[in-house]
């Protein structure tokens, strides 16, 4: 900033957005006379997206010309990413394309990791933790595919468990023959923290093909938002291509939200449960 002439004064350089939203300011004194110098701001946004800034000098001094105590200056502003552990038991179809569309979005950082031997032969897991306390803090989201319980150590469980109870964390858990099956998530404590109570007897997967329903939940939940316009939305849904089949659980805890149903299966005299939801530790309700 310059100043040419006139007596001592004080000025505040100043970053806004528009005409009210000021983000960061300093105020300068100046010593009469002519003056030069260089003042450092340091700007922090808060929100994500293309903005205008302008950086200003404001003065209570009357000066004749303000067109130059001022420079508008675009600035993009990229999003934290979403943190992403992807676990998988073995190689599959749903592994390559959900980790393939993972990967694509910019707003997310994946690791991904996929158990390449046959899980048939699989002993019990006894190497290094996949899952520990201090890895868990790099991660905003776990996702969980199909595997059976001894994939991951009881210790594994409870870091996991114990994640959840902070604020900002989520857990997906996939469905299949293994996870949802007698040798899986039920038997640790995993099953406590979902919103799902799993089938204590057979079948514990359906391979009958149907066409996933949205409950009310679903149509207004952000995961099912394939368009802002609602109609619209609703109507790309009920043109959606059949599933090839589903894991069936029991029933939905208390608490619990229901998202989508398998309108074909009735268990205890309600749709079969496809994708529910609930909140867990510090985002629950009180």
């Amino acid at each position: 900033m310059t100043k040419t002439g006139g007596p001592a004064t004080q000025a505040t350089v100043v970053i806004k957005r528009g005409l009210d939203e000021r983000f960061v300011e300093q105020k300068i004194a100046l010593p009469e006379g002519n003056d030069e110098r260089t003042v450092s701001l340091t700007l922090k946004p808060t929100q994500a997206g293309t903005f205008e800034f302008t950086a200003a000098v404001e003065s209570a001094v009357g000066e004749k010309n303000l067109a130059n105590n001022g420079w508008r200056f675009p600035l993009r502003v990229d999003a934290e990413p979403i943190r992403v552990l992807y676990l998988e038991g073995f190689l599959r179809y749903e592994y390559k394309f959900l980790k393939t569309r993972l990967e694509d979005d910019p707003d997310l950082n994946v690791a991904a990791i996929v158990r390449r031997a046959n899980p048939e032969g699989a002993e019990p897991k006894s190497g290094k933790d996949l899952i520990t306390p201090a890895q868990l803090k790099n991660f905003d989201v776990v996702i969980l595919g199909d595997m059976e319980a001894n994939y991951l150590k009881a210790t594994e469980y409870e870091a996991l468990v114990g994640w959840l109870d902070d604020k900002g964390h989520a857990l997906l858990v996939l469905g299949g023959y293994r996870s949802f099956g007698p040798d899986g998530f039920r038997t640790t404590k995993l099953a406590d923290v979902l919103p799902v109570v799993f089938a204590d007897k057979p079948p514990g997967q359906s391979e009958e093909p149907f066409l996933l329903q949205l409950t009310e939940e679903g149509r207004t939940h952000p995961v099912f938002e394939v368009s802002s316009d609602r109609a619209r939305n609703a109507e790309t849904w009920k043109e959606a291509p059949k599933l090839a089949g589903c894991s069936l659980v029991q029933r939905a805890k208390p608490g619990a939200e229901v998202l989508a149903v398998n309108p074909d299966i009735t268990i205890e005299g309600k749709p079969a449960i496809v994708v529910a939801t609930q909140r867990y530790g510090a985002l629950a309700a009180p």
